[in-house]
C-alpha cells in the first residue's frame, strides 16, 4: 500500500519561501530471478528509454550565465568542468585527471584526461580552458552566473599551457579554494573565438564534452542524447527530454499526469500527492544554513558573555524545530559547516548539555538575581530582554522563532519578537538596531567564512560587528591553507574557536526536494551542486 507523505509536502510547501567504464553485458536472467522480480515490482535495469524534464525558462544557453537552478544542473549533462564535487563536497576530477600543487600553495599543475572530445568531434584542448577563463574574467558581472566562479576566477593571475594536455594556473596568493574555484562550465574556444556575438546570443552553440549532447531544440524545450564517444560515463537512459513550462503549477500538473519523470517540490498541495511512495521522494542536503545572530555593538552580558551564549545554544531544541516546522526536512547544525562535509569536526561540535546550576552560577557571578516573576535581573531590578528580528514574509522562519521564543523564555530572560520586511531588516541591521537575528546564509561551496566572523569584514557582511583576533588569524590560515590537511587542521580550529566563542547560533541546513515518477529506477542521489550527479545510476521502464 503506498504511504501518504501529507506531511512530508507540508514542509516543502514552506520550504518554497527559502532559498566510467563500459560496462559488461549483463548475464542472462534465471526463470526463478525474473518470477521473483515479477513478485516483488522489482525494474531491472536496461539501456534505452527518454527522462522527461522541465524547466521554467531558458535565459541563456551559455552556462556561465544567469540561469534558473533547474536549468544550471541539466546544462551540467552537457558542459562539463575541470573538476567537480563529491558527496562530501570534497572536489574530484571530471575533465582534470590529476593535479599538483605547489609547496605554498599557490600554483596548481593540472593534467587533463587525454580522450576528451567535443560533441562535435574536436579534442579538448588546454586552450579551451584558458579561453573559458578569460571569457568568465570579461563577462559583464550582471551576467556571470551567481555561483562559485562568479567570485573565485578573480584570484587567478594567470593560466598557461606547459604542455599538450596540461596546464599551469597561479593564484594571486595562496589560496586553499583554488580547485573549488575551477569548478566552472568549459566553452568550445573553436567555435566562440571569432564569434564572440555567440556568447549572449539565442544561436550559442550547445555543444561541451558531457555525457550527453544537443540533439534537437525549439521554443517549446530541447532533447539530449547520450554522447557515445564519452567514455568516463555510460548512463542507461538513452535520452533526456525537457519541456520549457514557465508556470509551477502546470509543471506540477505535468508531473502528476505522468508526463514528467522528475518534479522539484518547492511548493506542492500535498492533497494531490497522496499516492507518492516513500521511496519516491529524494531530500537532499544544502548549504543554507538557518543561525540565530548576536549584535556585539551593544554592550550586553550576553553580547559580552560567551558562556551565556553558549548557555543559550545548549537549550535550543533543534529537533523540535526541525519537525515542527519542517517535518524532517533539515539537518541540525552545531557550525557553520555542514556535518556531512569534509571539513565537519565531531569533535570540536560536540554539544554539552544544559546545566542548570552552572547557569545559575554564571547569572550570579554577573551581578544577576531571579526576581519574584522569574526572571533574572540586576541590582536596578532591571531583567534581561532579547529581541528576536526575523523577516515577516517568511512564515517557516517566523514559527521557529515562536518556538526560540518559548525554549530561550525558559531561562528567565525576556524574550520578543519583532518581524520586519526585507527593508526594514536591512535597515535594521545597518543601525545595528537588534539584539537577535534570525536569518539564512547560502554559504556555497568554497569553505571560507571571513565574510561572516572576520574583523575585516565587521559592519559589512560581518554585520554583528564580531571581532575576534584568534578568530581572524585561523581564518587566514585557512585561507592561504597550502594543502588539504593543513585546510582540515584548520577548520578544526576555526570549529573549536567558534564553540567556545558562539558568535552566532548555529540551527538547520535545510534540505531540497525532488520527487521521482513511477517509471525512474535506480539509485538516484541528487545533490546540491548537481542533481543528476549519478545519472548513469539511473534508468526508465521502457516497456
Amino acid at each position: 500500500m503506498k504511504k501518504k507523505l501529507t506531511m512530508i509536502f507540508m514542509t516543502l510547501l514552506l520550504i518554497t519561501f527559502l532559498t566510467a567504464c563500459d560496462e559488461e553485458a549483463p548475464e542472462e536472467e534465471s526463470e526463478e530471478e525474473a518470477t521473483e522480480q515479477e513478485e516483488t515490482g522489482e525494474v531491472e535495469a536496461d539501456y534505452g528509454g527518454t527522462l522527461r524534464l522541465a524547466v521554467p525558462e531558458v535565459a541563456h544557453g551559455n552556462p556561465i550565465y544567469q540561469n534558473p537552478e533547474e536549468l544550471y544542473h541539466i546544462q551540467q549533462l552537457i558542459f562539463e568542468s575541470l573538476v567537480t564535487f563529491d558527496e562530501d563536497q570534497s572536489v574530484i576530477g571530471e575533465i582534470a585527471k590529476d593535479w599538483n600543487f605547489s609547496e605554498d600553495g599557490q600554483v596548481v599543475e593540472i593534467e587533463l584526461h587525454s580522450d576528451v572530445t567535443w560533441h562535435d568531434g574536436e579534442p579538448l584542448r588546454a586552450e579551451d580552458i584558458i579561453f573559458t577563463v578569460d571569457i568568465i574574467k570579461n563577462a559583464p558581472e550582471e551576467m556571470i552566473n551567481h555561483r562559485i566562479y562568479q567570485n573565485s576566477i578573480k584570484h587567478i593571475s594567470f593560466i598557461r599551457e606547459l604542455e599538450d594536455g596540461k596546464i599551469k594556473i597561479s593564484f594571486t596568493r595562496p589560496f586553499s579554494n583554488a580547485m573549488e574555484a575551477l569548478t566552472f562550465p568549459v566553452l568550445p574556444k573553436h567555435l566562440l573565438e571569432e564569434n564572440p556575438e555567440l556568447l549572449q546570443g539565442e544561436d550559442f552553440p550547445w555543444i561541451g564534452t558531457g555525457a550527453y549532447m544537443l540533439d534537437d531544440r525549439d521554443s517549446e524545450g530541447f532533447t539530449l542524447k547520450k554522447y557515445d564517444e564519452h567514455n568516463r560515463k555510460d548512463p542507461y537512459i538513452e535520452e533526456v527530454h525537457v519541456l520549457v513550462e514557465g508556470d509551477y503549477e502546470e509543471r506540477k500538473r505535468l508531473f502528476e499526469e505522468d508526463e514528467l519523470d522528475l518534479f522539484r517540490s518547492t511548493y506542492l498541495n500535498p492533497e494531490s500527492h497522496d499516492n507518492v511512495e516513500e521511496e519516491q521522494v529524494h531530500g537532499f542536503s544544502t548549504n543554507h544554513l538557518e543561525y540565530l545572530a548576536f549584535n556585539y555593538q551593544q554592550d550586553t552580558v550576553i553580547s559580552q558573555s560567551a558562556e551565556l551564549r553558549g548557555i543559550l545554544n545548549q537549550v535550543i531544541n533543534r529537533e523540535q524545530l526541525i519537525e515542527e516546522i519542517y517535518f524532517g526536512f533539515a539537518t541540525e547544525a552545531t557550525t557553520p559547516i555542514h556535518p556531512e562535509h569534509w571539513l565537519y569536526s565531531e569533535d570540536s561540535s560536540t554539544e554539552e548539555a544544559f546545566e542548570n546550576e552552572e547557569f545559575q552560577g554564571i547569572m550570579e557571578d554577573h551581578g544577576y538575581e531571579k526576581s519574584d516573576e522569574n526572571l533574572w535581573v540586576d541590582n536596578n531590578g532591571d531583567s534581561i530582554t532579547l529581541e528576536i528580528l526575523v523577516k515577516e514574509n517568511h512564515p517557516p522562519r517566523v514559527m521557529a522563532a515562536e518556538i526560540l521564543k518559548e525554549q530561550m523564555g525558559q531561562l528567565g530572560f525576556e524574550i520578543t519578537l519583532v518581524a520586519e520586511d526585507s527593508a526594514g531588516i536591512e535597515q535594521r541591521l545597518d543601525e545595528g538596531d537588534f539584539d537577535l537575528y534570525f536569518g539564512s546564509w547560502d554559504l556555497g561551496y568554497l569553505p571560507d567564512l571571513s565574510f561572516a566572523f572576520h574583523s575585516d569584514f565587521a559592519g559589512r557582511t560581518n554585520f554583528m560587528n564580531y571581532k575576534n583576533e584568534e578568530v581572524d588569524e585561523i581564518l587566514e590560515e585557512a585561507f592561504r591553507a597550502p594543502d588539504q590537511e593543513e585546510k582540515k587542521a584548520q577548520f578544526e580550529e576555526l570549529q573549536k574557536a567558534l564553540k567556545e566563542e558562539q558568535p552566532i547560533i548555529s540551527l538547520y541546513f535545510l534540505k531540497d526536494t525532488y520527487i521521482s515518477g513511477e517509471a525512474l529506477h535506480g539509485e538516484l542521489a541528487p545533490r546540491a551542486s548537481h542533481i543528476f550527479a549519478n545519472l548513469e545510476n539511473w534508468f526508465v521502464e521502457t516497456e
